[in-house]
């Protein structure tokens, strides 16, 4: 009888224990919850859906101990992003006080040095640059070997200051267009969408005003894009210490934009909405548009200057030179019209004129003959929304005022980032016609003047991925059906945001980056692959600096200023493409030439993969810097196992 009541308040313990633990909200409940509004458009712009996620969180804290540091941490960036919507002071000062309460309460915590991070940079966006060096001087104070106190002290030295915007340069398809602001040191920003107007004759726009900031001698004032998406970018000094860049769109358009670090650049990514038009529209439009881009004639351009409701400088008494547009010479090109403003060269012309010529359908080659239909506007602008290390809002009627955007936190114009529009066919239509040939990009690591890592015995990283990516190229078209470009076939510069902008602008399915990793110790060796995230632990972090060229600092920093354009990538496609090419590789290597060291699959804000809007990695094939490891990357026979290797794992992947 003992025994069966024991057995019964066992029973009951259990189901009662059992029932709160079903209450109980986890940690990763609260995170999924988070990745779920970052990504749903309509919800993410409405501040109340954050302070419910907040709520979340705080629940989460309470029943995860050992995560309640980082639950804080995260209710402090859910009301961030709140207050960006809302521009309620209770926002505000709850996001500051949980990101204060981290150096309070959890002093020891990895996420300390962040919270007072965050803290300083929501202080800077209110205009309050003093509590912002304050709060930057006790980082340095009290976390003085953290890695946000290198970045700490550059910002105090920034802090306050104006700088120049020095070049305007861009990389255009018809479904897509990166347009990159260069410029002298950090700055703030704040872009919005405007719908069509057709009764008053004006496009559809996208704006961008650089605050603190001024037009530097040389710098882009006009430019004619005419590429079917982007029509013209210009550029003025819309008031004394605001720059002003506008982006005139011929169709409906989704963009991302987000600033990189050393040297400090603001990069906008503009993508066709396909949700806007119907596929017939869309490929008639690019069809027609890709055909061949002219210089405008005296009369089209000034109908094009009469377009504007947003001027570039509303005060005449500013001196600003008029906006001329400079003339483009004719230039024929069957998929793609491109034109780049800086001196680099024109890399994704260069991509996109081998491109094989695609047969459009009858009815798509007799709606592109057809006069284009008149635009239908957007129901409301899409102005940009940006927090701290999570997603950014955007208001949800076109009336309220756009979010400033400050370069200290993630910043994101559309969370869920629209796939690209193929030129000739639909995304849709390409899931009904699983025939089609996938499109990959393989990217040979730097180049030109840019040698990469040089081993001991003078074997150049640049040379050693070209050879290896030739090679995968040949492989992959010998066994899968598939449309294969290299960001270079030959030894040449090319800038890390170029590398992203061709595999936007080629449509690409996949997009592979090949390394030759590098480290101080003779001894380190091994394979490692790589997907955009933050960094998996310090020697990822480290990577990421080498190939970005930039310090372990910047790295850190670009962990957060990137938090929300991470999100937008598609890291779990991503992640698993990594783990199958680490997996293949290892495999060979080990097959074919001996022992190997499986480093595994990290994660690291890399450059060159940031705005990738395709499953995209980074394979470090071996380690130049160690004599054993150089050697085989110069032999072909290695270089030949690497590209099998990554041949099945592409099969793989596709499967």
């Amino acid at each position: 009888m003992v025994n069966g009541k024991k057995i019964f308040l066992l029973i009951i313990l259990a189901a009662f224990f059992a029932a709160s633990a079903a209450k109980a909200v986890t940690y990763d409940k609260a995170r999924a919850d988070y990745l779920s509004l970052n990504a749903d458009d309509k919800r993410n712009s409405i501040a109340e859906e954050w302070r419910q996620l907040a709520k979340t969180y705080a629940a989460a804290g309470k029943s995860s101990s050992d995560k309640r540091d980082d639950a804080i941490y995260m209710y402090g960036i859910c009301y961030d992003k709140a207050w960006k919507i809302s521009g309620l002071e209770d926002d505000f000062a709850k996001a500051s006080d949980n990101y204060l309460k981290i150096a309070k309460s959890f002093r020891k915590s990895n996420l300390a040095d962040d919270g007072l991070f965050r803290a300083a940079a929501l202080w800077e966006r209110k205009g309050d640059v003093k509590k912002q060096k304050e709060l930057l001087q006790r980082i340095l104070k009290e976390y003085p070997k953290s890695d946000m106190a290198g970045t700490a002290k550059k910002r105090i030295k920034e802090a306050g200051k104006g700088t120049f915007l020095s070049k305007v340069r861009y990389w255009s398809a018809p479904a897509y267009t990166r347009i990159i602001f260069e410029l002298g040191g950090r700055a703030s920003f704040v872009a919005e969408s405007l719908p069509e107007d057709p009764l008053n004759n004006k496009p559809a726009r996208i704006f961008v005003d650089l605050t603190k900031v001024k037009l530097a001698g040389g710098c882009l004032e006009n430019g004619t894009v005419s590429d079917g998406l982007v029509t013209r970018i210009r550029v003025g000094q819309y008031s004394q210490d605001t720059a002003r860049v506008v982006l005139d769109l011929d169709a409906p358009a989704k963009y991302t934009i987000f600033p990189l670090l050393d040297p400090y650049r603001v990069v906008i990514d503009v993508f066709h909405d396909p949700q806007m038009k119907s596929d017939a529209d869309i490929v008639a439009h690019l069809i027609e548009e890709s055909k061949v881009c002219k210089a405008p004639t005296e009369e089209e351009r000034h109908q094009i200057l009469a377009l504007d409701d947003l001027p570039l400088r509303p005060d005449p008494s500013i001196p600003v030179s008029p906006l001329a547009a400079p003339p483009l010479p004719s230039v024929s090109i069957p998929e793609v019209a491109v034109r780049e403003v800086s001196e680099e060269k024109a890399d994704l012309q260069k991509l996109m004129d081998s491109e094989p010529k695609q047969a459009a359908t009858a009815e798509a080659a007799k709606t592109a003959a057809a006069p284009d239909p008149v635009k239908a506007p957007p129901e409301t602008a899409q102005p940009v929304a940006q927090s701290a290390k999570a997603p950014e809002e955007k208001p949800v009627a076109a009336e309220e005022k756009p979010v400033m955007i400050d370069e200290s936190g993630p910043v994101v114009a559309s969370l869920a980032m629209p796939p690209v529009t193929d030129i000739i066919v639909s995304q849709q239509a390409k899931q009904e016609a699983p025939q089609k040939e996938i499109r990959i990009l393989i990217d040979p690591g730097h180049g030109g003047a840019d040698p990469g890592a040089i081993g001991k015995s003078g074997l150049m990283e640049k040379n050693v991925t070209l050879e290896i990516a030739k090679a995968l190229r040949d492989l992959l078209k010998t066994t899968i059906p598939c449309v294969i470009k290299l960001t270079r076939e030959k030894d040449e510069t090319l800038s890390l945001s170029s590398r992203t902008a061709m595999a936007n602008a080629f449509g690409a399915d996949l997009f592979i980056s090949i390394h030759a990793n590098a480290s101080r110790s003779r001894k380190a060796r091994g394979i490692e692959t790589y997907y955009l995230d933050r960094s998996s632990d310090r020697s990822a972090r480290k990577v990421a600096a080498m190939e970005n060229a930039n310090s372990e600092d910047t790295v850190a920093e670009t962990e957060h200023l990137l938090a929300d354009v991470l999100l937008g990538m598609k890291v779990p496609e991503s992640q698993r493409l990594a783990k199958i090419i680490q997996s293949e590789l290892v495999t060979a290597v080990a097959k074919n030439h001996g022992s190997v060291r499986n480093l595994g699959v990290k994660r690291a804000p890399f450059y060159v993969l940031t705005g990738a809007v395709m499953p995209s990695v980074l394979v470090e094939t071996a380690f130049i810097s160690n004599a054993k490891e150089e050697k085989l990357l110069g032999s072909a026979a290695y270089r030949d196992s690497v590209a099998t290797a990554i041949t099945g794992a592409v099969a793989k992947f596709l499967k």
